[in-house]
């Protein structure tokens, strides 16, 4: 059976929403806060992990919950979305999941997400004003999410996910 478990961790609900639009495009899937995760994703052939790029705290509670359980992700497909202004820290973050699966081969997707400012807590807008001034950056608004991209996203996930592991050679076919 081809069927999903989507995780996913957000700080400001921006991931949550991508998570939700990629559950309910993919189907048969299963959508689940990175704090309430199984133990076991046997039963799932699509493991998809979505988490937002923020500075430090980027994949935090993804991170350890796969260092934790060191699933097997062998006969498993590995998607990885990564929701944030810049794609670079995205692939970095990818590779280290990429790393601690020991999945050989993983399905990246980065979605543009938002900073705004008014929405942080007074902590992280203070973090994110330090790492503005060492990377002179301008300390504003930046970047803009939009629903369009996440469905185009989900819309491909899901092909990755109907497209069989496996095929036949051609000359077997013949």
């Amino acid at each position: 059976m081809n069927n999903t478990l989507v995780l996913y961790e957000s700080n400001y609900n921006t991931t949550k929403k991508v998570a939700q639009i990629i559950s309910f495009i993919v189907g048969n899937s299963k959508l689940l806060d990175i704090e309430n995760s199984p133990n076991s994703i046997d039963k799932y052939s699509n493991i998809i992990i979505a988490f937002p790029l923020f500075g430090n705290k980027t994949g935090y509670k993804t991170i350890r919950y796969l260092e934790k359980h060191n699933f097997d992700f062998t006969n498993k497909k590995l998607i990885v979305v990564c929701v944030g202004i810049s794609k670079k820290d995205g692939i970095q973050y990818s590779t280290q999941i990429q790393n601690i699966t020991k999945k050989a081969n993983i399905y990246y997707h980065f979605i543009h997400g938002e900073l705004v400012l008014s929405k942080l807590t007074e902590e992280d807008k203070s973090s994110i004003k330090k790492i503005s001034e060492i990377i002179n950056v301008p300390f504003k608004d930046m970047g803009e999410f939009k629903e369009a991209e996440a469905v185009k996203a989900a819309i491909n996930i899901k092909k990755y996910i109907d497209r069989p592991q496996k095929t036949v050679p051609k000359i077997e076919m013949k």
